[in-house]
């Protein structure tokens, strides 16, 4: 069962959880090492009542059958008896990150997985320049010159190189919490410029004509929806997969994200606009609260990760785009965003249909979009 470490009540000190498990590969039992944040915790009574919450939560975990080792998830199997000077780079990312795992919504620690990974993978492939590999540099090593060096490799990946440069720098935020390392050396890099030649654009009135078109002549009826789902209320594809009808409030008319399927850690809401609420009603009027709005067979399963785009991408083909040109399955979200923005010319009014904590997001995203332009400049008298 789980146990806590508490140093002998020393605040200086690591402070954690652990248990072991019989792991299958090796034949023994096998220490995990659980923290969630408790050394961020400064207060003795406050720290030991969180240590014992965290031990309540492992306990009911093991009781209630959890298993590390079928636990997609987890970021890593082996967890050192000691933690020692020595860790590398990974290891300590590794572990602060698991002791994160808790705050997180299932999908946004994916997302943290794979840009650690991302990022110590560039470690272990970069030398400085006397050859060493910067994945065998100590962590507190690890400067501004090089995380910018990482984003800037990162040039080709659009939008998604703010969410490495947050998610890392989130990490390493908790790393000197910890006094594991001195500075974060995220905090004074800066996002290189983005390739716009990557960009995807909307799709102009003659082509989202053309589209509606051949979708009902091919009787294509859940493609027309989930394009009318990312330009009326500017879902993404990923949420659009997994929503469910209950998250549907025709009363109110929004529809509910959580932080179950949305990318965001917050819970937020999207307007139904007006022309969508009718074609929406009748879509799901024959489908169960619990039911997914769009579903396989059976309607408890979502469709596949990769159906959305590849069903649009087999319009694409039909209709003659180029394949990896500018348009794609996200551009009916762009689609949306302009007609938005065109009928009302209210930022913030897209800023909450997006989900945006921040309207700078907002400004920038219109910016992409070619809608924000400086037209009182035209007027400059002569010279």
């Amino acid at each position: 069962m789980p146990k806590i470490h508490d140093r002998g009540g020393d605040m200086k000190k690591e402070w954690y959880v652990d248990f072991r498990y019989w792991n299958p590969d090796t034949g023994r039992m096998q220490r995990f090492k659980k923290q969630a944040g408790l050394n961020s915790i400064n207060d003795y009574a406050t720290r030991l009542k969180a240590a014992k919450k965290l031990k309540s939560y492992w306990t009911k975990q093991l009781k209630d059958g959890y298993n590390p080792f079928n636990d997609p998830g987890k970021v890593y199997k082996d967890v050192p008896d000691d933690l020692g000077e020595n860790h590398t780079i990974e290891r300590h990312l590794i572990n602060v990150l698991e002791g994160h795992k808790i705050n997180l919504a299932e999908r946004s620690f994916a997302q943290y997985k794979s840009h650690l990974f991302a990022f110590c993978q560039w470690l272990k492939e970069t030398k400085d320049n006397k050859g060493v590999l910067l994945a065998q540099y100590d962590i507190t090593d690890i400067t501004t010159a090089h995380t910018q060096e990482f984003l800037n490799q990162l040039r080709r990946h659009g939008n998604t190189r703010k969410g490495y440069r947050q998610n890392i720098s989130r990490l390493f935020t908790l790393l000197k919490k910890k006094k594991i390392v001195r500075e974060n050396p995220w905090v004074d890099s800066e996002l290189p410029k983005v390739d716009t030649t990557e960009a995807k654009r909307a799709f102009r009135e003659d082509e989202r004509e053309k589209f509606k078109k051949y979708c009902i002549e091919n009787h294509l009826q859940e493609e027309l929806m989930v394009i009318q789902f990312l330009y009326y209320t500017f879902i993404r594809p990923k949420e659009l997969r997994l929503l469910k009808v209950d998250d549907i409030d025709f009363d109110n008319k929004k529809i509910f994200v959580s932080t179950r399927i949305g990318k965001s850690w917050r819970n937020r809401y999207m307007a139904i606009p007006e022309k969508f609420e009718k074609p929406l009603k009748e879509w799901v009027k024959d489908k169960k609260p619990r039911h997914y709005v769009f579903h396989r067979t059976n309607p408890d399963k979502p469709r596949g990760r990769d159906h959305f785009r590849i069903q649009h991408r087999l319009i694409l083909d039909e209709l003659g785009y180029e394949r990896n040109g500018n348009v794609s399955l996200y551009s009916w979200k762009h689609t949306g965003v302009v007609a938005l923005y065109k009928a009302t010319m209210d930022v913030v009014a897209v800023q909450i249909q997006c989900g945006h904590a921040d309207i700078s997001d907002t400004m920038r995203y219109l910016h992409s979009l070619g809608l924000i332009e400086n037209a009182p400049a035209r007027k400059i008298p002569e010279l």
